[in-house]
């Protein structure tokens, strides 16, 4: 192990000399922040449009859409833009709120509604 350690600072060292890093550490923490939200808006978008194809799978859509709203949001929070945050929270309890599903599904409609607003409470909080 030490053979390829020693062999690798004596490679990378006059690389490090010759090319300086051009990108600072909070660039390329923004660059993959931005790519990681934009994954989860694309996964997002993806449940709200396969989501009509199955009505008695209505549940199992919401679960999934409120994790990654959960994801979204706190990338919104990481990233010091709560109004965005608020807003797509927002967003999607309205897109959500009027797909009750079938009747027998009300009482879970009603628990995972009063869900998303204590997970938004747990947001705003940490």
């Amino acid at each position: 192990m030490k053979y390829f350690l020693k062999a690798n600072q004596q490679n990378i060292a006059p690389i490090v000399l010759i090319n300086p890093p051009t990108h600072t550490l909070s660039h390329i923490h923004t660059h993959t922040h931005t790519h990681i939200h934009r994954m989860y808006n694309s996964a997002y978008a993806h449940i709200l449009d396969t989501m009509y194809l199955s009505e008695d799978r209505i549940m199992e859509f919401k679960l999934v859409a409120g994790f990654i709203n959960y994801k979204i949001c706190r990338l919104y929070f990481d990233s010091d833009e709560p109004l965005s945050a608020i807003s797509q929270l927002r967003k999607h309890v309205d897109r959500f709120s009027r797909e009750q599903g079938p009747p027998q599904l009300a009482y879970e409609h009603s628990e995972w509604m009063s869900r998303q607003y204590v997970v938004a409470l747990h947001l705003t909080l940490c």
